[in-house]
């Protein structure tokens, strides 16, 4: 496999791969604590307080259990590493559940919500100065959506996915803050595996599986129109999913029916090294990527969303050798206690990590090593969650509400850093 340039894409060098898990305190590679499952093996508890015109500051906490001979009671030790407070609640949708949900901000400064349905994407913006929310568009669609993501670096443009049981159709809508026209055009059209949106308003579009699948990146000017495709070097492998890599803006992952990494460059087209991961994980999809002082991270879901047994892993974080291929597992992520809880979804922004249970949301610092949490709402029941930014988070509920919440870690968490 052809590696890149000194400086083009990653600026790796010849890594000694320990066995051993390292020690850095600052990149998602190095060994925080111990291992990041020591600290999230029950779902922790949660203080809350009530606030004025109905707003809520959760505050984050992991709990540490003791129980005394003579007593029944535990003694519950809390240690508080953040704060999840609701801002709004939009009622989005009149009808049906909330399908995705993503948030575009605009030059102005100025920020909307946009909220997919099943036949539907409406866009929500508040009102200057008062906590009003105004319905500004919406497009409908003849086939069901499937997913809905903003694109990076753009000021307006949306993607969405359109399809029953598979992608068949890929739009770009086009969601301008002034008083130009809301528009939408039409990406791709065909059966399409994956789609996802990518740096320098880019949208890269992986075909279905067949003799030979293709993946194209479109570049879109600020009003959605394609300026420029390339095609991305092919392989024999089976493609799954896209992975952009956080700090490698070029870079693009694929992640293989094989449960391999194909890892590929976004300016040249290059296919720039294919990695095979360990047989341990191959019921797992991949989430994100991580450029770390030469190593390439990457975040892995497991399929299963019930464990049968407490402390399953949900998300394993692996570290590689983007030059030997060479690989080992810096942490894994577990769930609640309970073997009854369901990961009924999950996002990762940076190094938070969320994750939806029935029971309500967990939150991860991957750098930090420690889970909070928080029950749900009476009456409400999540289906997803989305950041928006490492500090925005946005839920989507059966009943069609969206909620806003914005996240503020403790003083000394840290976050992802190179160095």
């Amino acid at each position: 496999m052809k590696t890149p340039d000194t400086g083009e894409l990653y600026s790796f060098s010849e890594l000694d791969f320990p066995s051993q898990t390292p020690t850095s305190k600052t990149s998602p590679c190095g060994d925080i604590d111990d291992v990041l499952n020591n600290d999230t093996s029950a779902l922790p508890g949660v203080s809350a307080n009530q606030s004025r015109d109905s707003e809520a500051t959760l505050n984050l906490v992991k709990t540490g259990q003791t129980h005394t001979r003579d007593s029944q009671s535990q003694h519950v030790e809390l240690l508080s590493c953040g704060s999840l407070r609701k801002t709004h609640t939009l009622k989005a949708l009149d009808a049906g559940c909330v399908l995705d949900v993503c948030l575009v901000r605009w030059p102005s400064d100025d920020w909307c919500v946009c909220v997919a349905g099943e036949w539907s994407v409406c866009v929500w913006k508040q009102k200057a100065g008062v906590q009003q929310w105004s319905l500004l568009y919406t497009w409908t669609f003849t086939q069901s959506v499937i997913s809905l993501q903003g694109i990076p670096d753009s000021s307006a443009l949306l993607c969405v996915c359109l399809g029953r049981l598979e992608i068949t159709e890929a739009r770009i809508l086009y969601c301008p803050s002034t008083d130009s026209e809301f528009s939408q055009a039409e990406l791709y059209k065909g059966a399409l595996q994956a789609v996802l949106a990518v740096s320098d308003h880019r949208v890269a579009c992986c075909s279905a599986p067949g003799l030979q699948q293709n993946v194209q990146v479109f570049t879109l000017a600020h009003n959605g129109r394609i300026t420029e495709t390339l095609s991305l070097v092919s392989t024999s492998q089976t493609i799954q999913t896209l992975v952009m890599v956080e700090r490698e803006k070029d870079a693009l992952i694929g992640w293989t029916e094989q449960k391999s990494l194909l890892i590929w460059n976004m300016k040249s087209g290059q296919l720039l090294q294919t990695i095979r991961l360990a047989e341990s994980v191959s019921t797992a999809t991949c989430l994100r990527g991580y450029s770390c002082r030469g190593a390439l991270c990457v975040l892995l879901q497991q399929a299963s969303a019930c464990h049968e047994e407490p402390g399953s892993s949900l998300f394993t974080l692996i570290a590689t050798n983007p030059l030997t291929g060479r690989h080992f597992t810096v942490r894994t992520v577990t769930g609640p206690s309970a073997p009854t809880e369901r990961l009924i979804d999950g996002d990762v922004c940076e190094s938070a990590l969320v994750g939806v249970f029935q029971s309500g949301l967990a939150i991860w610092k991957l750098t930090g090593g420690v889970a909070c949490a928080y029950a749900n709402e009476p009456a409400e029941v999540c289906r997803l969650a989305r950041w928006a930014g490492p500090n925005t988070l946005l839920t989507g509920y059966l009943n069609g509400d969206v909620n806003i919440y914005q996240f503020t870690p403790t003083e000394n968490s840290t976050e992802l850093k190179d160095s």
